[in-house]
């Protein structure tokens, strides 16, 4: 069930030129930024994102009143939720290079958003994988190796983390059920230790 909030994004992307690549643009930039500053790292420097981004854009964002006075967990949530959101157009030829700067800044701060304090955050990630796990970090392999590990030592949570563990339950079934994931899998030897965490929390 699709909120209105997720459907107007979508409204908006389909029918308003330029919606899609500024709106991905917000979104990876209020990553970049906030998980740099977060994080000691410096921010990844988004090359090639589209013509049609200019300065003008970055300083919109680091001027808009939501990266301004929000607090950095929820300004990170809220871009994976609404790339995730946006997903189903990332796919299209017209968009890989925003896909590509997409997946650059995850790559950089994988270990900051799997390692985070807040559970809205990994629920965030675990959704956003649901819809792109099998076009992700197809050359990064530990990225691809940390963020199944996640995934599938997220399933036996429980109390407040309960939430985690659903999320990425249902992510998990995209993957056993996606032909391309599972040679990836084979050919980075997780098996043995993916059915060693399914043993353990049965």
């Amino acid at each position: 069930m699709k909120t209105q909030a997720a459907k107007l994004f979508e409204g908006l992307c389909d029918n308003v030129d330029g919606a899609v690549t500024l709106t991905s643009y917000f979104c990876i930039q209020a990553l970049n930024m906030t998980l740099s500053k977060e994080s000691g790292k410096p921010a990844l420097k988004i090359k090639d994102f589209a013509a049609n981004i200019e300065k003008a854009h970055e300083d919109l964002i680091l001027n808009c009143a939501f990266v301004k006075h929000s607090k950095p967990d929820q300004i990170v949530e809220s871009s994976i939720m609404v790339l995730s959101i946006l997903s189903y157009v990332y796919s299209k030829p017209a968009y890989t290079s925003i896909f590509n700067c997409i997946e650059q800044v995850f790559s950089v701060f994988i270990n900051d958003i799997l390692q985070s304090d807040s559970k809205l955050i990994k629920v965030r990630y675990s959704l956003f994988l649901g819809y792109v796990i099998d076009v992700l970090y197809k050359k990064n392999s530990d990225a691809f190796k940390n963020t199944i590990t996640f995934l599938y030592s997220s399933v036996d949570l429980t109390g407040e983390d309960k939430a985690i563990a659903l999320q990425s339950i249902d992510t998990l079934n995209c993957v056993t059920c996606d032909k391309d994931l599972v040679p990836r899998i084979i050919q980075l030897n997780l098996l043995p230790e993916l059915v060693g965490m399914i043993t353990n929390s049965i």
